[in-house]
């Protein structure tokens, strides 16, 4: 098939941009080992990211008219909550896409909305409060219990780790809000103040879509000197991580354990509506109940991310390319 890669323009690379030179054992971006894939598995991939200005972009994809896009984008001109307008124009030029739709992307995104639906329908997930820029109070659903303390403060529309510092675990109202004055001014966007959840943290892949495939979990270890939950700067800082003592190996979990973290993972990606292929994180408690903490539908899959996870089912990197490929082209749209 003809398939285009659609990724950010930071990943063009101005001497390759086609990806064609062969890999050499120099460390590759994601989306050139996605190509790699791709044509091996016999396809016609073109590169083409979404810059300004987009309509020049939008124009080419009418013209080329592809069988498939393999949308890699997460952000454009360096937003990532725009990620839902990514596939919002490939919706409305009616081409068919990898991964979650813009409604889903949204919803992922917003760490208040996403639990809030979670919470209707089931699935356990932290209490939480938001605290919009300019107001010193916490604002609550009526529907949900008095929040107990400690509680982590994060961007409410951040991704992943973002905003997250040590300093985001408050231990009362006061310093709720006062980390979330914080991120107001950094953002000028909303904070959530969620309950923390003690226990064991775990990164869960799936892939899929009515029946998605649970994928062996990774859980995050924390050393004894680091902190207890993942901040931006161990998420992406790997000499912190390793001075912390953090490490993020495949789980081992009792029958039990492992049934709780695959019944939330999955319940939390269909309630969300994640497509083809994605990411929960979650707790689970001294009780052996799974919290659902947040959503990632645009996960890394290059060969040491979701590549290695894939690996410990069984799964080849090009096969989990061709899965991911198969299911969008199932997928009515």
């Amino acid at each position: 098939m003809h398939i285009v890669a659609l990724v950010d323009v930071e990943a063009i690379q101005p001497d390759d941009p086609q990806y064609q030179r062969p890999a050499d054992g120099a460390p590759r971006l994601m989306e050139f080992h996605v190509v790699q894939a791709l044509r091996a598995l016999g396809h016609s991939v073109h590169v083409a990211a979404i810059a300004p200005p987009v309509v020049e972009t939008i124009a080419a994809l009418a013209r080329q008219r592809p069988a498939l896009v393999f949308n890699m984008t997460e952000a454009y001109c360096g937003e990532r909550r725009y990620d839902m307008h990514l596939a919002a124009v490939l919706e409305l030029l009616q081409l068919r896409y990898t991964g979650t739709g813009p409604e889903s992307l949204l919803l992922c995104r917003d760490k208040a909305e996403s639990k809030e639906r979670l919470r209707r329908l089931g699935v356990r997930a932290p209490t939480f409060a938001v605290v919009r820029p300019g107001e010193r109070k916490l604002s609550r659903e009526r529907k949900l219990p008095p929040l107990r303390y400690p509680v982590l403060v994060k961007p409410q529309l951040g991704d992943g780790s973002d905003g997250i510092t040590r300093s985001s675990l408050a231990l009362s109202e006061a310093a709720a809000l006062g980390q979330a004055a914080v991120l107001h001014r950094r953002f000028g966007a909303p904070a959530i103040c969620e309950e923390y959840i003690e226990g064991r943290e775990f990164k869960v892949a799936l892939v899929g879509n009515r029946r998605p495939l649970v994928l062996p979990p990774r859980e995050v270890r924390f050393g004894p000197r680091g902190p207890r939950f993942l901040t931006a700067r161990a998420k992406n800082d790997r000499a912190y991580r390793d001075r912390s003592g953090i490490t993020i190996p495949r789980a081992v979990l009792t029958p039990g354990e492992l049934a709780a973290v695959s019944r939330c993972a999955v319940d939390s990606y269909r309630a969300l509506g994640l497509r083809d292929y994605g990411k929960i994180d979650l707790r689970l408690d001294d009780r052996g109940q799974a919290w659902f903490i947040e959503a990632n539908p645009n996960p890394d899959l290059s060969p040491t991310g979701m590549g290695t996870i894939a690996s410990w089912a069984g799964i080849e990197y090009r096969d989990l390319i061709k899965r991911i490929v198969d299911l969008a082209l199932r997928r009515d749209r």
